[in-house]
C-alpha cells in the first residue's frame, strides 16, 4: 500500500500550506517480518515505538508487558518485561535510547 502512495507522488509529498517537505525519491521502503513473528501478543497492542538508531523495537499493551524486538530482515524477540497489575498504556525511548519510561 506504501509503494501506491509513493508511486503517485512523483512531485513529492506536501503539507496543507502546499510546500514540499518531503521531496520525491528520497523514502525508500523495504517490507521485513512481522516483529512479533516468534512471541505474539494475547491482548491488543497498544502501541511500538522504535529505538533511535532504529535497530530495536518496544511494543507496550495492556498484557502489561513491555517487548523489545530486534528489527531486520530475520527480527526475533530480545526480552519481555511484566508488570503485575499494570497495563503499559504508553511507553517511550529518553535519553538517545538509553531508557524507557
Amino acid at each position: 500500500r506504501i509503494q501506491k502512495i509513493l508511486a503517485n507522488s512523483g512531485n513529492g509529498v506536501f503539507s496543507k500550506a502546499g510546500k514540499a517537505f518531503l521531496p520525491p525519491h528520497i523514502l525508500e521502503v523495504e517490507t521485513l517480518d512481522n516483529l512479533n513473528h516468534e512471541s505474539t501478543s494475547d491482548c491488543v497492542i497498544q502501541g511500538i515505538e522504535f529505538h533511535p538508531l532504529g535497530e530495536l523495537a518496544m511494543t507496550y499493551g495492556l498484557d502489561k508487558r513491555l517487548n523489545f524486538f530486534k528489527v531486520g530482515t530475520k527480527s526475533q524477540k530480545l526480552n519481555s518485561i511484566f508488570f503485575h497489575d499494570l497495563p503499559v498504556r504508553s511507553a517511550v525511548f529518553i535519553k538517545s535510547g538509553e531508557e524507557v519510561i
